[in-house]
């Protein structure tokens, strides 16, 4: 069974090589042709750019790589965009599409061969200035179904393949477009990777401006050694904005001060600029102790107002609870003597206060009795006024 298997494997690996498959979509490929007419034909990017009232082209050589011909459908499709992503609008037609015009549409490729067709661009002269950054649609046509000899029609399974490129048109004077860009400024960070300088650069134009260049560094105060060329290499900085590229420095280029040249290529322009720069690699700057001493403020605002709202508040006291307490049966008998015991002491106390107290009608010399013999309270006898009369003063 195993050696039957192992063969059916081996045979239908044979029969793939050996049968022609039909093309596919990495059967084709696209490069844009580059010229000396614009700045932006300098570059193998597809922007396709004319003035009002007058056309231009670009041209793109189409390759078949396969061994069959094929035919390929051009078109062009709007771009949207949709939570940052951007996609194909198949709903919507792009602005430009009616000024677009192909050599040939269809294209019918040999195979194993190359056809260059040309996309050019005709506007009327009442157009208004506009860009737009639509797609190129680049798809293989379905078989169409044949009669065969019997009179019947065979169903066909369509493979179509479509590849889209980004494409830039724009409407306007040829000098709105023209390549301008400057080197701004130059600043000194640390990355993970090492310590590095960020060359800024703005671009004033309204395409996407593609920058090379490099920098090299010599001592400012004995202008000796110059260390570099370091090279860098960006994709694109955005029309009308500002952007930095990053290049990672040696271990040579230490915190001092240095004579720095700039030099950035962008479409056959190049531009330079030095700078004397004191270079200092640490992250603090004055923009970061700005926003910690914000904060710090308003901190300590914050802490001022919530200490003014809890002193101000009004503390009610809290209603103290009522816990009875009931006294076990046991107990109440011992409470009940320890009451009697209470009383009688008393008792004694006053009696003893009663039998020191000063008696008038007894002798000052008259012993006293001790406490501890609990006398009983006697009653003092009460005296009678002595009247005297006035015939025994006679």
């Amino acid at each position: 069974m195993q050696k039957r298997f192992g063969f059916g494997i081996l045979l239908g690996t044979i029969i793939m090589v050996l049968i022609p498959s039909p093309a596919f979509g990495q059967d084709f490929s696209m490069r844009v042709a580059t010229d000396d007419r614009h700045d932006w034909n300098k570059e193998p990017s597809l922007k396709i750019i004319a003035e009002p009232g007058t056309a231009d082209y670009r041209e793109i050589i189409l390759t078949n790589g396969s061994n069959q011909s094929i035919n390929l459908n051009l078109g062009i499709a709007n771009s949207k965009t949709t939570d940052g992503v951007i996609s194909i609008d198949d709903e919507s037609e792009a602005t430009a599409a009616p000024f677009l015009k192909f050599s040939e549409n269809p294209v019918s490729i040999a195979a194993g061969s190359v056809k260059t067709v040309r996309i050019s661009l005709d506007t009327p002269a009442d157009i208004n200035p506009f860009t737009e950054s639509p797609y190129l649609l680049v798809s293989t046509q379905a078989l169409t179904p044949k009669a065969a000899s019997d009179g019947q029609i065979r169903a066909v399974l369509p493979i179509v393949n479509r590849v889209a490129y980004p494409i830039f048109i724009g409407v306007g004077d040829y000098s709105d477009f023209e390549t301008n860009f400057t080197i701004d400024k130059i600043e000194f960070h640390t990355t993970p990777a090492g310590n590095a300088a960020k060359l800024w650069i703005q671009n004033d134009g309204k395409l996407d401006l593609p920058v090379s260049g490099f920098i090299k560094f010599q001592d400012a105060a004995f202008a000796g050694q110059i260390y570099g060329p370091f090279n860098f290499d960006s994709s694109a900085v955005l029309p009308n904005s500002s952007a930095f590229v990053s290049i990672l420095l040696p271990e040579e280029i230490i915190e001092s001060e240095w004579r720095i040249f700039t030099q950035v290529e962008s479409n056959d322009q190049v531009k330079t600029k030095i700078f004397v720069e004191n270079i200092s690699f640490s992250s603090f700057s004055f923009f970061n102790l700005l926003v910690f001493l914000l904060v710090f403020i308003l901190s300590i605002a914050t802490l001022v107002w919530s200490l003014r709202q809890f002193r101000t508040r009004e503390i009610k006291p809290k209603r103290p609870k009522v816990v009875k307490v009931k006294a076990k049966s046991e107990l109440e008998p011992q409470l009940d003597t320890r009451t009697t015991q209470w009383l009688q002491q008393v008792d004694e106390l006053l009696k003893n206060f009663d039998s020191q107290s000063p008696d008038y009608g007894a002798s000052e010399t008259a012993p006293t009795e001790e406490l501890s013999a609990k006398p009983k309270r006697k009653k003092a006898p009460a005296k009678k006024p002595t009247v005297t009369s006035l015939s025994d003063h006679d």
